[in-house]
């Protein structure tokens, strides 16, 4: 006998191992059969049959992991694309991948952008199902027009049917129990239609300019002596031909404003005109709006760089490429912005808010002939408005007219020129303006040329009002730009530059009254120095004395056949607002004697990856350096930004996507800590046909007692039936199972047809947690 119990035991043994292996593999089918109904695989779990009896909710670790897993990668996609949108990341010119292809690119981020927002609404229908069965098996139950809510949720209509609105007077035992439900479904379902487009917003880069850096520099002066209000002679030594080859002379843009005129064809038919001066220093762009022939509403404004900035900034600029360029061969991979990124930007631009010289100059029309015998010469020099124009002016004094003249007695001045002679070319005087009414301007020229009629000349007078505009100069380059040569102290990088006002190239400009446009005044020793005296071999063709002055050169180049000609008085106004212009962009320059040494220690430096950074950073720059007399000098911003495709929150609607897709993963988040914490979770209930099929499975309200849906299997028109509180009750199987018929233990009562006590469940036709329910 004991040895047949020994037998007995030893083989029962391998019967035990296989039932637990048996155990163990149902149940990790039943986690993996899970996992894949949640995450929309319905169909790989689908058999032949028949149904057997099922648990309608579980309590296992497994189940809960593998009901969760819906949210996991919806979340981390969401987690995913707020980080590197609040952190930015620049790619470059061209999306990553091959080349020439970022149409294909685009289309295929479009694609995931949409499966995201799929994932995020399966997401939120696996935590609005849990929410409404938990109501329905353990709760106070659901109104008939909530029970469809998990497939309705996603369409904005539902806020507006009647099932909702219908559903809102329910009456619930715990009014915040209630509030919360409504309180998800909405959030839920703005965060459905929402999904979609936040993140496609979020997911695909856009081409923007990226904040990335720059640096911050000196001026050699205070603002005052670097921006003054009033235009002396400086100490520069510019005697003889020195002006020539000394860019910090006010004088030295001649050459390369005598050789634009004299190839540039035609009039100033176009209006809005822009070209390029050169020198050793800087290569600059000017700017002018051109008064057009037969336009009273145009006047001739001309604006350029303000030469130092310029050209501090033009070293500055080569300072942050080098840096850029040190980072990205030393930098660690985990460096942000990534230094190897920007290296692929399309453009660069480095920019610089500063005050820019601006200049409106407006001749008289009426070209006057005067002789040396005259005993009266007067100039009417065109009255300019501070703020306004000239035709357009309100007058000094309400009541009185409006000044359009001021009339100068220049009589002297005019027949010390005449009796010098001009070998047909054009003479040029200053002239100081007497404050007049809400006139701006306080200097002007009066021009004269040979008549050639009994001694006679002609005269016209032109009036000049400089200013200091508030703009910005700008380098806008590619990698492949040469920058500053620091050994030469010579700046490769052309410098552009930009009003504040935009309304400038537009026809009847004014300038604006805001602070923005500083009046400036010229004095005659100043303009003098602007006018140096022109070597013999670059004087105008026939005149043979040495007393021409640079600006008279040009003026004979625009206007060969001297005053009152067909547009030349068009060209004069031009030629001497860029002369101007030119020279108040200079008149600061002679402060600084060698540009690079504004920036040193930092020249002369080895390059630190902290040093580095303090130029190529995200956002705005900060000081790599401060020099021990800083507070005389003026203190500039250059701002670096780099286009190319970024993912970046820069906006508000960006923001408003972050927060869409936040509330989707905290959402996520709180429902899978509550699932893990609980363990009892179920995926019942979660389609139409399975509602159905409960619905099918359950007596009829009418046979229960509950007549709230009679007159309802045409359609549903008043909100009693939608009123009607359900939930799922567990029939106890000996009360309802006859010989003939054995119901489905779980059925969805309404009404009265519900098993209570007193206001509560009855306890005994309550669902119990891992229980298989089935026919009974």
């Amino acid at each position: 006998m004991a040895r047949k119990q020994r037998y007995t035991a030893l083989t029962s043994l391998p019967t035990r191992a296989g039932s637990r292996v048996a155990r163990g593999w149902l149940s990790l089918t039943a986690t993996y059969t899970s996992l894949l109904r949640n995450v929309g695989l319905e169909i790989t779990t689908v058999t032949k049959g028949p149904e057997e009896p099922k648990r309608l909710f579980e309590v296992s670790w497994r189940a809960a992991l593998a009901r969760c897993g819906v949210h996991v990668l919806p979340a981390a996609v969401s987690i995913i694309l707020i980080t590197i949108n609040l952190l930015g990341y620049f790619i470059g010119n061209e999306l990553q991948g091959p080349s020439n292809t970022n149409g294909i690119k685009m289309g295929i981020l479009q694609i995931c952008a949409k499966a995201q927002e799929l994932l995020i609404v399966a997401s939120l229908s696996t935590v609005i199902f849990h929410i409404l069965r938990s109501e329905m098996v353990f709760g106070a139950g659901l109104p008939l027009g909530l029970m469809g809510a998990g497939f309705n949720f996603t369409s904005l209509s539902f806020f507006w049917s009647s099932e909702f609105w219908g559903s809102i007077t329910y009456k619930h035992p715990s009014p915040f129990r209630k509030a919360c439900i409504f309180v998800v479904l909405v959030i839920a379902g703005i965060i459905a239609v929402l999904a979609g487009p936040t993140s496609a917003v979020l997911m695909i880069p856009r081409e923007l300019d990226w904040a990335t850096g720059g640096g911050i520099f000196w001026l050699n002066g205070t603002r005052e002596q670097m921006w003054p209000s009033k235009l002396n002679p400086s100490s520069q030594n510019c005697s003889g031909n020195i002006w020539v080859s000394d860019p910090r002379c006010l004088s030295n843009g001649y050459f390369p404003i005598v050789e634009t005129f004299r190839t540039r064809k035609g009039g100033v038919k176009d209006g809005v005109v822009s070209f390029e001066l050169q020198d050793r220093d800087i290569r600059k762009t000017v700017h002018a709006r051109v008064r057009v022939p037969d336009l009273t509403v145009i006047e001739t404004w001309v604006y350029t760089v303000h030469t130092p900035t310029a050209i501090m900034q033009a070293a500055t600029y080569a300072l942050w490429a080098s840096a850029l360029g040190y980072l990205r061969q030393n930098a660690r991979l985990t460096t942000h912005p990534n230094p190897d990124s920007l290296g692929y930007a399309a453009s660069r631009v480095a920019t610089v808010k500063t005050e820019l010289p601006a200049v409106r100059t407006v001749c008289n029309d009426e070209v006057f002939s005067v002789a040396p015998t005259d005993a009266f010469i007067g100039a009417n020099f065109p009255a300019l408005p501070e703020y306004s124009m000239r035709w357009f002016s309100d007058p000094a004094t309400p009541g009185t007219d409006t000044q359009y003249f001021q009339v100068v007695d220049v009589t002297e001045a005019a027949r010390n020129k005449m009796n010098q002679g001009s070998n047909g070319t054009i003479l040029l005087t200053p002239t100081q303006l007497e404050p007049s009414g809400n006139q701006s301007s306080s200097f002007g020229v009066f021009l004269l040329s040979p008549g050639g009629v009994n001694d006679t000349w002609n005269l016209q007078a032109c009036t000049i009002d400089p200013r200091w505009a508030s703009g910005k100069t700008i380098i806008d380059e590619n990698v492949r730009t040469a920058k500053y040569d620091f050994a030469a102290d010579q700046g490769r990088s052309l410098m552009d530059s930009e009003l504040k006002t935009i309304e400038f190239g537009w026809g009847g400009f004014a300038p604006p009254n805001d602070g923005t446009w500083r009046r400036i005044e010229i004095s005659n020793e100043w303009f003098d120095s602007l006018g140096a005296e022109t070597p013999l071999d670059a004087q105008s063709q026939g005149n043979t004395s040495s007393t021409e002055t640079t600006i008279e050169s040009i003026l004979n180049v625009v206007a060969p056949n001297g005053l009152g000609e067909e547009g030349a008085t068009l060209m004069l106004e031009f030629a001497l607002a860029v002369v101007v212009v030119d020279g108040i962009s200079r008149s600061s320059s002679h402060r600084t004697s060698n540009y690079s040494a504004m920036l040193e220690p930092v020249v002369s430096s080895q390059w630190s990856g902290q040093l580095a950074k303090s130029f190529m950073r995200l956002g705005g720059p900060k000081e790599a350096f401060h020099p021990a007399n800083a507070d005389n000098l003026a203190r500039l911003t250059m701002q670096v930004t780099l286009h190319g495709f970024v993912m970046a929150a820069v906006g508000w609607f960006d923001y408003l996507c972050i927060c869409v897709l936040l509330c989707h993963a905290l959402i996520a988040i709180a429902h899978t800590a509550w699932v893990l914490w609980w363990r009892r979770t179920s995926d019942a209930w979660e389609s139409i046909t399975e509602l159905m099929a409960l619905s099918l499975n359950s007596e009829r309200p009418g046979r229960t007692g509950e007549d709230g849906f009679d007159n309802t299997s045409a359609g549903v028109r008043t909100w009693v039936p939608i009123r009607q509180l359900g939930w799922v009750e567990a029939s106890a199987q000996k009360a309802v199972a006859t010989a003939t018929d054995r119901p489905e233990q779980l059925q969805l009562r309404f009404g009265r047809g519900r098993h209570v006590t007193g206001s509560d469940r009855d306890p005994s036709f309550q669902v119990q947690a891992d229980a298989a329910y089935g026919k009974s």
